[in-house]
């Protein structure tokens, strides 16, 4: 019964029509607003309709007149050029072309402006045609007997003649004839025209008194209807002008607006405390907490459901910006490990096999490299960390056995969410806790050939970011390798190419000392000579597969060895450049004296003295080198060699 009572209420507040509810003071004026706005709509619809019907007599009944007495007119003179081209030149199919104008164009031109004329309904414009019907006969004809005269091969005053009396006669009357119809669709259309704007112009005039009186009368019977209501609306827009601007006014009161704004006012308080719950919201996000504990506007509404999204997706962002700041810095800080270990791969395993244990917060790990000296290749263990110490035992397995074999065959991160049973061999000392994921990364450079392996055990699973940090590690790990092994090959390069040097010249001065004072062992100098060849071949033969530019000299610049590297390096051929001064390839200093006398009594030999600097080609071109230069003394003489990188 409450229930229907409410309904019934309710539907009482639309058909009463009381200045005491807020309904009944809109629909008042509403009602003669819209009764004043139907009147003028109705008179004004009535007087432009009255316009338009004139504008669209003008343009279907008078301007096709015009149009299509304008087009006979130019078919007419047309034809007239056509019979004086035939004339002169006469040629059959100009003559032809003349009266098929008569028989077709003109024809159906005429019959055209005929329907315009009985459309128009005009007994003046039906004159206007039997006057030109009757002329384009005579004009025909008279055509005709010209084309005739002229077939039957007339003398030519004749034929003048007959053109200039009645031809051009009838000609001219038809001509004037068109233009007086023309003219007479003009003032025709003007007149129209003219009673069309009349209109327009009372039009204009009733519709501005039309919406003066409108205007006046609305806006007075707004005033006076809702100026009641003003106090109501004043409250509720200020409220909402300072919830727009971001503010938390206190509540409206319900009590004082017992009306149809009472709804209003509840969503309207209700909008407040979701905005106090959104600026809670907006104070925990700047504190770096994402998650939205309480619903705001609801689970299920729009902008609930956006916060929600927003809420999730600010997690995810935090996530990932957790995630991509967490991968930069272990790059760096592997990276400075790197740095520190540029001559020392087992110094770089171990330190880099301890850090990665703790970073990935694994708790076992191995860093294997591929030993490429043994037959067939194996896999070494190098280093080894677990439970937070370094381990210390050898491993070496074949590079197709095991897991270590598959992740070095396939060229990919093996992951394992179950260990094989037994395949752990170091031991926690913590009972029976045993690591459950096992991650296997090989270390590939940039011309895909596996350096070696990282192998990581751990209590929990990895992430996919930590996946992906690993092989990026492992593949600038890799790089990294590359480098140094190649540093290392060339300095034993260097190394072996400096002692046959020094044995070459210790073997050449026993030579030559055992040549002047034995000149009976002539046997035993060749043998020294053959040997000392094959030493010196050997040296050519190191000298010229080292990758860089290789130049010896002695301590005054004089170039004793130019390795087939330099030669291409500098564009000299050997022979023309040995015995030449090293400035002409190294114009700078490229040692000073300090770096040259440097004494050192425990060794003879000095590596890593190295510099930037610029050389010069044969061709005069300059380019900027790495140099590595060493130093050896031989008999209290001194050798430089400069090995040399071109960057």
């Amino acid at each position: 019964m409450a229930q229907e009572k409410i309904k019934k209420q309710k539907n009482a507040i639309w058909i009463q029509l009381s200045f005491k509810t807020f309904q009944g003071r809109i629909t008042i004026p509403f009602v003669v607003i819209l009764t004043i706005g139907a009147f003028l709509f109705f008179v004004a619809n009535s007087l432009w309709q009255k316009s338009e019907n004139v504008k669209n007599q003008i343009i279907q009944d008078i301007l096709p007149i015009q149009t299509e007495a304008s087009q006979l007119l130019n078919l007419i003179k047309r034809n007239e050029a056509l019979l004086y081209d035939f004339l002169f030149s006469k040629e059959n199919i100009k003559k032809e072309t003349t009266r098929e104008m008569w028989l077709v164009e003109i024809a159906q031109q005429k019959d055209i402006l005929k329907s315009t004329f009985f459309k128009l309904n005009s007994e003046e414009g039906k004159t206007f045609y039997a006057v030109l019907n009757r002329q384009l006969s005579e004009l025909s004809q008279a055509q005709e007997k010209v084309i005739q005269l002229q077939i039957t091969g007339q003398k030519v005053d004749v034929i003048a003649y007959q053109l200039n009396t009645d031809y051009r006669l009838l000609n001219e009357e038809t001509e004037k004839t068109i233009k007086k119809i023309i003219g007479f669709a003009q003032i025709k259309a003007q007149k129209l025209n003219d009673s069309a704007n009349t209109e327009k112009g009372q039009f204009v005039l009733i519709m501005i008194i039309g919406v003066a009186v409108w205007f006046v009368g609305s806006y007075g019977a707004g005033i006076l209807m809702f100026s009641g209501i003003f106090k109501w609306i004043k409250e509720i827009r200020n409220q909402t002008k300072e919830m727009a601007y971001g503010n938390l006014p206190s509540h409206l009161d319900k009590q004082k607006f017992n009306n149809e704004f009472g709804g209003i006012v509840k969503d309207l308080n209700l909008l407040n405390d979701n905005f106090s719950s959104l600026k809670q919201y907006a104070e925990t996000i700047g504190q770096g907490k994402f998650d939205m504990s309480n619903k705001i506007f609801g689970s299920q509404s729009t902008l609930g459901k956006s916060l929600n999204e927003m809420s999730n997706s600010l997690q995810k962002v935090s996530q990932l910006e957790y995630m991509r700041n967490w991968t930069a810095e272990g790059l760096a800080k592997f990276s400075e490990i790197q740095q520190k270990h540029t001559q020392d791969i087992q110094g770089l395993c171990r330190e880099m096999i301890a850090e990665l244990v703790k970073h990935i917060k694994a708790v076992q790990g191995g860093f294997f490299l591929i030993n490429r000296e043994t037959t067939p290749n194996s896999i070494d263990l190098i280093s080894a960390y677990a439970f937070g110490k370094e381990k210390f035992f050898r491993k070496s397995i074949d590079i197709d056995e095991g897991l270590l074999g598959r992740a070095y065959t396939e060229k990919k991160t093996v992951y394992l969410k179950e260990i094989p049973k037994n395949y752990i061999q170091l031991s926690s000392g913590l009972g029976d806790t045993i690591p459950t994921t096992l991650i296997i990364t090989p270390l590939i450079n940039d011309d895909g050939q596996v350096q070696g392996i990282i192998e990581l055990s751990s209590m929990d699973n990895l992430e996919e970011y930590e996946i992906l940090f690993l092989e990026k590690l492992a593949n600038s790990t890799a790089s990294f390798i590359t480098v140094v092994l190649a540093g290392e090959r060339n300095r034993q390069l260097l190394e072996e190419s400096q002692r046959i040097t020094s044995s070459l010249r210790i073997k050449e001065e026993e030579t030559r000392l055992s040549a002047f004072e034995l000149s009976k062992a002539q046997e035993e100098i060749d043998l020294k000579l053959k040997e000392t060849k094959r030493e010196y071949e050997k040296l050519n033969g190191v000298l010229n597969h080292i990758p860089e530019g290789v130049i010896i000299m002695d301590a005054d610049g004089q170039i004793e060895v130019f390795n087939k590297s330099a030669v291409k390096m500098f564009g000299y051929e050997e022979n023309n450049i040995l015995g030449r001064n090293i400035r002409l390839v190294l114009p700078s200093d490229y040692l000073t004296d300090d770096e040259l006398n440097d004494e050192d009594e425990n060794a003879s030999l000095k590596l890593g003295i190295e510099k930037t600097m610029k050389a010069i080609r044969k061709d005069g071109s300059q380019f900027e080198v790495e140099a590595s230069f060493s130093v050896v003394e031989i008999n209290q003489e001194k050798l430089i060699t400069a090995i040399l990188r071109d960057i």
